[in-house]
């Protein structure tokens, strides 16, 4: 028979009342009576009443965490494993349930979705403004945060600071000598891509340098064909990078600045087949920071993104703007160079 708050109540020597307050984080229990009832709770394995509580009190305590195309990605798609473990976490400590957008939009919509688990604020990730599905959520009168994405409302967004990251990446390598750079910016579009590229042109700029068509391995959204994956967009550098080294060998540029770790292992696998040598013959950074960029050989030097950290800050702000607070404009959340056996 499963325990109820009855059961606590009568084992902890307080009142049901008592037990309800402590467990919801009322602030009229003390200390040494909530810590108390927490360990009673825990011991006797009780379980509260989700929808009993939300119900009393009215509210879901529900966020939706929509992001596309959530079952189309790959497992090694270390990043979006990262951002869902640092929702559920934050949510796990706050007293929060979090419903996870995983249909198909042709059978259910993001509207029908968030409005079918009564959700009190919605938190989106890796959605870009030509996306019909952005202007319908918006619609929604359920305040929403977006995370790597591209909103039409600044207070809506919180990211990385990319061009920030993509200024230190340059500024590195121009100080260790590196006047001819390759850049390897993958698919055109993003505003991410776009946003590192600003760096990138800011931090040459301050030298009197450019780029010019050369220095640049880009590719339009649809030139992957089909697979526009991660395992495309690192497919793809690898044949791009395959005809740079034919065509200039590694004497044109000395260091390649990547936009992502994956267009990294692209780059990385071209320059090896070809019999160069990373570092000795040329340079790689990376952007990213996931698990596999310090295992495969040589561990890439790249920009860690504390994707937790961003999760955490996004998640802030949803519970800030639910209570009708204020929050502060377009939220940009700090990354940190490391440097390893590629430079």
């Amino acid at each position: 028979m499963a325990v109820t708050i009855r059961d606590v109540a009568r084992e902890a020597g307080v009142s049901v009342a008592t037990v309800s307050h402590a467990l919801t984080g009322y602030t009229d229990i003390s200390v040494k009576t909530r810590q108390k009832i927490q360990e009673t709770a825990r011991r006797l394995g009780y379980q509260p009443n989700v929808n009993g509580r939300n119900l009393a009190s009215k509210k879901s305590n529900r966020i939706a965490l929509i992001i596309p195309d959530l079952l189309k990605r790959e497992r090694k798609d270390n990043i979006t494993f990262r951002m869902i473990q640092g929702v559920y976490g934050y949510c796990s400590s706050h007293g929060l349930e979090v419903a996870v957008y995983a249909h198909d939009p042709e059978e259910m919509t993001y509207r029908q979705f968030c409005e079918s688990h009564a959700v009190e604020g919605i938190l989106i990730s890796d959605m870009i403004t030509e996306d019909q599905r952005l202007q319908e959520l918006m619609e929604i009168p359920v305040p929403f945060v977006a995370m790597h994405s591209e909103c039409l409302a600044p207070e809506q967004r919180i990211g990385m600071d990319n061009a920030a990251a993509a200024a230190d990446m340059t500024r590195y390598l121009l100080k260790n000598g590196h006047r001819k750079i390759l850049v390897a910016a993958g698919s055109e579009g993003s505003m991410e891509q776009a946003d590192r590229m600003i760096g990138v042109l800011s931090a040459m700029g301050q030298e009197n340098l450019s780029l010019q068509e050369e220095d640049i391995l880009d590719w339009g959204q649809g030139e992957a064909g089909e697979d526009a994956t991660i395992t495309g967009e690192e497919q793809q550098a690898y044949r791009k990078m395959k005809e740079y080294l034919s065509h200039y060998g590694t004497g044109h540029h000395t260091a390649v600045l990547c936009f992502s770790d994956y267009l990294a292992f692209g780059i990385k696998r071209a320059i090896r087949e070809a019999g160069y040598r990373i570092p000795e013959d040329i340079k790689i950074v990376g952007y990213d920071d996931i698990c596999l960029s310090r295992l495969l050989y040589p561990p890439l030097t790249t920009v860690h993104q504390d994707i937790k950290g961003l999760a955490k800050t996004a998640m802030d702000t949803v519970e800030e703007l639910i209570e009708g607070k204020p929050v502060p404009e377009s939220q940009v959340v700090s990354v940190s160079f490391i440097e390893r056996k590629t430079t």
